[in-house]
Order: C-alpha cells, then structure tokens, then sequence
C-alpha cells in the first residue's frame, strides 16, 4: 500500500525530481513487475496512462511533420469483403455466423492466442474491478464455440524485441498450431516474434488477425520522448510499471519506419506463409473517441491525420497484406466495453468476421 501510494504521489508532485525519486523508491523498495492482480493497480495504471499521453499535449507543436504515411506497397484493401456481412448499417449476425461457421472446424484444430495492447494492465485491472472487459467478451465466445483461447504472457510495457522473444518462447512449446490474434503494440511484438523465430516455429502460426497496430509509429509516442521533461516523466513510470523505457521509443514514427524499411523484404514474405487481416479504423473529426483519447485524436486530426484517437490510419496497414478500414471506431471499440456509452460494433461478430476473412483466403 505505501509504495502503491509512493506511486500515485508522482503525480501529484509537478516536480521531475519526485518522479526520479519515486521510481528510485520503488525499485529499492522490490516492488512487483506484475501488478495485475492488485486492486489498486486499476487508478495507480489510469494516473500513469493519463499522465504519460495527455502531459505532452500541454506544449505540443501545431505540425507533426512526416507522421502520416501512405498506404504501403503491396497492402490490398478488402474493406468491401467485410462490408458484405452489414444490413442495414450494422453487423448482421446471420450473416457473420454463417460465414463464420465454415471456418469454425478449422478454429477448432487451433490455439487462438491474443496478444494485448501497451499499458493494457490498467484495462485488464479495471475489468478485474467489474468495470469493464478487455478482450473477456470476444475470447468467452470464442471458447464457448470450443476454440481453445488464451491470452499471451507477455509484459505489455516491455520493449518489442523483449515481448517478441517472450512470445516466441510461448510459441514454441504449442501442442497446437496457433491463430494470433494481436491488438495494438501486440501486433508490433507479433511482428518481431515472426521476424525472428526459427523456421519451425513461425510454421506454428495459422494465421493472424492484426487489430489496429502502429506499424509506422504513433505521434503519441513522438510527443512523449521528444522533450526531456516528458522523457523524465515517462520512463521512470514505465520501469516502476515492471516494462522498459525503451518501449515508448519502440512506438515512435522515426523508429517504426527504420524497422520496416530495415525488415521490409522479410515482412513481404511473412504473408506469403499463412493469411494475415489487418483492421485499421479512425474517426473523422465530428466524432469523439473514449475520453483519454480525446486530446490526442483532436491533435491528429487538426493536423491532416485520420486516426483511431491513437494510431494514424496509415500507420496501421502492414505492407504485402489485405486489410479491412472501418471508420467511426476508436482505438478502444474493438477490444473494451463501454458499459456507460456502448459500443459502436458488436465486438464478438467483429472477430467472427475477421476470423473467416482470414482464413477463407489462403497465400498461394
């Protein structure tokens, strides 16, 4: 409780030097890289997501030079594949359950394995407070239709190549070929456990559902480490969060288009061996995305980028594969309930749909 509260005061200090203090505190102090299961963690994870995403805003640049990408070389948008399970503006559920059903068979043969988003402990807390869901609703369906469904051990905050590693080691000892089903920064350490594993174990990986993944980097995180300040504020949290300061940096523009002009041949090949759909999403500027991602979401669009309140549109195409744009979701819609507001899609037919675009349309 005394470091929890140690935590929280970081925050309520407006002084960098009590950030450092803190977090120097709570690595003496041992405390716990996992904090999931505690029931302060849920308001210790909001302070920290609120302040690492929203401070940098207060004295953020007008212009985001370069941040929006064009849509990579070799993607094919089947937007109107997915559009064909709608009547009347909305999922139709007889529709998606019949498509659905064709691959559920197959399902049934794999293990889905669903890699979460950055920082998704807070999610995942608040869900554990009866609050909300993170992924609980799609991933009962799922099990309910006898898909065996897991969430992926990894630590959300840690860097791509460490949580690539990790899920690479999960991977390998898989009796069963896995269908990966990945949501933001989970599709980033997905990528880097495809790029590096042996051969023997990507041969693992059936195919995989990308779900709004910051391929070609976040303005966000160009915001968070490009003054010190907002560095000094950041990278203690996330090391007192159990992760890496390097995680932040793992999601910036200028290192997220490093990585996929270093790897692009490879990537190309990834979608050559198994189906892969992308989901990119974003909301124009009438919209209002979940609350924390407001600023931001206003920010981007201000400046010319279409995006889910988080990830620019582009950003969230991976080169070489096919990909489905949804407008009018956040960054949120397809993984969290909103018990206050509801959710604009059923989440559990979004997956379905998915799903079977994904397997009904094999790499030759």
């Amino acid at each position: 409780m005394a470091v929890e509260g140690a935590v929280i005061s970081i925050w309520d200090g407006k002084n960098i030097e009590s950030v450092a203090i803190c977090a120097h505190y709570l690595r003496v102090m041992g405390a716990p890289t996992h904090i999931r299961g505690r029931r302060l963690a849920a308001p210790f994870r909001l302070a920290a997501v609120s302040a690492v995403t929203l401070l940098p805003l207060l004295t953020a640049p007008l212009a985001v030079a370069g941040s929006d990408i064009a849509v990579p070389a070799g993607a094919r948008d089947v937007s109107h594949e997915w559009q064909a399970f709608k009547r009347n503006g909305v999922l139709d559920a007889e529709l998606v359950e019949a498509a659905y059903a064709t691959v559920l068979d197959e399902l049934r043969g794999y293990k889905v394995v669903v890699v979460p988003s950055y920082l998704s402990g807070l999610l995942i807390d608040v869900g554990a407070l009866g609050l909300t869901d993170y992924f609980r609703a799609p991933i009962d369906a799922l099990k309910a239709d006898g898909i065996e469904t897991v969430m992926a051990p990894i630590d959300t905050e840690e860097s791509v190549a460490e949580n690539g590693r990790r899920l690479a080691a999960y991977i390998a000892v898989s009796k069963r070929p896995v269908c990966i089903i990945s949501h933001s920064k989970g599709g980033l350490d997905t990528l880097e456990f495809l790029l590096r594993a042996e051969p023997q174990f990507r041969r693992q990986v059936a195919c995989w559902v990308v779900l709004q993944a910051p391929f070609g980097g976040s303005p966000v995180a160009d915001l968070i480490v490009a003054e010190d300040w907002t560095r000094g504020i950041a990278k203690p949290v996330l090391r007192a969060l159990g992760g890496s300061g390097k995680s932040i940096d793992d999601l910036t523009v200028e290192n997220r288009k490093k990585y996929m002009s270093k790897y692009a041949q490879y990537i190309e090949n990834i979608g050559k061996s198994f189906p892969i759909i992308v989901l990119a999403t974003y909301l124009d500027a009438s919209q209002i995305p979940t609350l924390h991602m407001a600023p931001t979401h206003r920010w981007m669009t201000d400046n010319g980028i279409k995006n889910d309140g988080l990830v620019p549109l582009s950003s969230a195409i991976l080169p070489g594969a096919r990909y489905v744009v949804i407008p009018g979701l956040d960054h949120t819609d397809p993984i969290a309930n909103k018990p206050f507001v509801g959710n604009p899609i059923d989440r559990i037919l979004l997956w379905k749909s998915l799903l079977y675009l994904a397997l009904s349309d094999r790499p030759t």
